[in-house]
């Protein structure tokens, strides 16, 4: 039987949960209504977890239903849920994010700021410093430029830019405040120089623009298949992940907590796996979009006019499917 005092704790944690659900149901940004009903439904099984006592879970939820359809009340959850399952350093992370990401949010600074001072002097926290740039570490694509790291621990950090990328290697101590900088790789001036022949005359190369100064349009096509596919990966990995979800609270319910252990850890791996995508998509999404200001649409004449004799090679269309194990990309063309 609980007593006066746990009656009031656990009044004030229900309080807390279902004033947050009525904040997190006001969002940031435009979602559509897919997005809001996935959200509010992963809000909801965090909820139940937190009220079970499963903080991890209950994070995990939190965080997707942020992910989502972003809101300060759902990250302030994450937060807490990860706080009380004993991951402080990934809830020293979500507070950075969420007091950067709410700058003008009075709950989100009042929640972020005990957090951060808490960690202050127990983490290593970085600053990275990168212009468009997307960052990953120990292999983990990331949300944010700015983490917590364990003090006294090497950690590979990876800036990766649409020109290359760029790598260090970070230790700290800590209460360290680390904040390296990272510059894009300069792009090649000329990725395929001209053949000189015997009498120094500059031969044309098969990747040279055409006459109107251009990339040529195969190049922009080339990224434009690779985005595509890279997208239908991502879309299949994001169902993935959700049936698996299903299937993690299945085993919860069911009281089949040997299996649920296991697939919480499969999740996680579907869970980074599908950052990675999306951090992929994007960079490959933004190469495509560079690319279509730089082709030459127009063509030389023997493009538009090829004679008789001549052969080429034309794509005529592009089929995506996602599969189990991932995404596949067809290609049709005519020689």
């Amino acid at each position: 039987m609980l007593t006066h005092l746990q009656g009031r704790s656990l009044c004030a944690l229900l309080c807390a949960l279902v004033l947050g659900s009525a904040l997190w149901s006001a969002p940031l940004r435009a979602q559509t209504a897919q997005e809001r009903s996935s959200a509010a439904e992963a809000y909801d099984r965090g909820t139940s977890a937190y009220l079970a006592q499963d903080f991890g879970a209950a994070a995990r939820w939190f965080e997707t239903a942020h992910r989502l359809a972003p809101a300060p009340s759902a990250l302030i959850q994450a937060i807490r849920a990860h706080q009380r399952a004993g991951h402080g350093l990934r809830a020293a992370t979500l507070a950075l994010r969420l007091q950067r990401l709410y700058p003008d949010d009075a709950s989100a600074q009042e929640a972020a700021a005990p957090v951060l001072e808490a960690a202050a002097g127990r983490y290593v926290r970085v600053e990275v410093q990168c212009q468009d740039c997307h960052v990953d570490l120990d292999g983990t694509l990331l949300e944010t430029p700015a983490f917590f790291l364990d003090p006294g621990e090497d950690h590979a950090v990876v800036a990766h830019f649409t020109t290359g990328d760029q790598h260090q290697t970070l230790r700290g101590a800590a209460g360290d405040v680390l904040t390296p900088e990272f510059e894009a790789p300069a792009a090649s001036a000329q990725a395929n120089p001209p053949i000189v022949g015997p009498d120094g005359s500059a031969s044309p190369t098969m990747d040279a623009p055409s006459d109107g100064g251009g990339l040529p349009k195969g190049v922009f096509l080339t990224s434009l298949v690779l985005t595509a596919g890279a997208g239908a990966t991502l879309i299949w990995s994001g169902l993935d992940t959700n049936h698996d979800a299903s299937a993690f609270e299945a085993s919860i319910t069911a009281g089949d907590f040997d299996t649920a252990r296991v697939q919480y850890a499969h999740g996680q791996d579907e869970e980074r796996r599908t950052n990675l995508l999306i951090g992929v998509t994007a960079g490959l999404g933004l190469t495509t979009a560079l690319l279509a200001a730089f082709t030459d649409w127009g063509g030389s004449s023997e493009e538009q006019a090829p004679a008789d004799d001549a052969r080429g090679a034309s794509l005529t269309g592009a089929t995506l499917a996602p599969l189990p194990g991932g995404g596949a990309v067809g290609v049709a063309g005519r020689f």
